[in-house]
């Protein structure tokens, strides 16, 4: 049978993924599970529980019918459908920012990291264009190595280049930074230079990742810190494969939002051929 089932509403163009159905004897769908094996159940998985309160809310009154992957039509439903728990990246709708400031949510099931990502995302992840105008402060992953070579002959905006290639701890970071704070991010918020450019970050990601998603986590916070007092930083990722880039966008996503009024700009960067 199908691998997975869909609950879909054709007039909005929109779809949640139910997951893989499981067969009772006589062959009906006994219930959906969604993700690997020892995911929990459907049931027990709050955002997508929710979510799918939030979309049968939402699309009352409509034509909702339940479809499986290998039924015709569904590859258009995939390719021009927008995803509920998508990923921003394919112009779909993650559950986080599908239920921001739903009224039906049920608080008293998340804990206070998830109830801040539902309110207010820390980053907005943006294609990167030249033509925009660049915000005060943004993070840029995968920095291209022609763009690295243009800001380093911007003299008016210093740049610091830091290889995390060896990067063993999070305190490694204080020390090269050479600033008298004993804390990297406070580090990165008083350093004088306009950009900061973290190379060899696919060794990092690949050797430590612990350490990569701790700074990719709080790279936002500090960066909403550094807007706060009118400055202007910019924060690169370089020496990324495709999709390492691709889990850092994720984790970045992912990033806690506290004292966070507007989300940080991150620009994605197109691959390289």
């Amino acid at each position: 049978m199908s691998d997975l089932g869909y609950l879909i509403c054709a007039p909005c163009k929109m779809y949640l993924t139910l997951g893989k159905p499981v067969l009772k004897d006589d062959e009906s769908v006994n219930y959906y599970h969604l993700g690997p094996r020892n995911n929990p159940r459907n049931p027990t998985q709050t955002l997508l529980n929710e979510s799918l309160w939030k979309f049968l809310a939402d699309h009352t009154g409509h034509p909702l019918v339940i479809r499986f992957d290998y039924e015709d039509g569904m590859e258009e439903v995939e390719e021009e459908y927008t995803e509920i728990g998508g990923e921003i990246a394919d112009d779909d709708i993650p559950f986080e920012q599908y239920l921001l400031n739903w009224d039906g949510l049920n608080r008293s099931n998340f804990d206070s990291f998830t109830l801040e990502s539902l309110r207010r995302p820390a980053v907005q992840v943006e294609p990167f264009n030249s033509n925009i105008e660049a915000p005060s402060t943004a993070i840029h992953v995968d920095l291209p190595p022609s763009t690295l070579q243009r800001w380093q002959h911007e003299r008016d905006k210093p740049l610091r280049a830091i290889s995390v290639r060896d990067i063993n701890e999070s305190s490694m970071f204080a020390r090269i930074l050479g600033l008298p704070s004993p804390y990297m991010l406070r580090q990165v918020a008083d350093t004088d230079a306009s950009r900061i450019v973290f190379g060899h970050f696919e060794q990092l990601w690949t050797k430590n990742r612990p350490v990569a998603i701790e700074l990719l986590h709080s790279l936002p916070r500090t960066l909403a810190q550094v807007r706060a007092t009118g400055r202007s930083l910019h924060i690169a990722l370089a020496d990324l494969s495709a999709g390492s880039a691709d889990a850092v966008l994720a984790e970045l996503r992912s990033a806690p939002s506290d004292g966070i009024e507007e989300p940080i700009i991150v620009f994605d960067y197109p691959t390289m051929p």
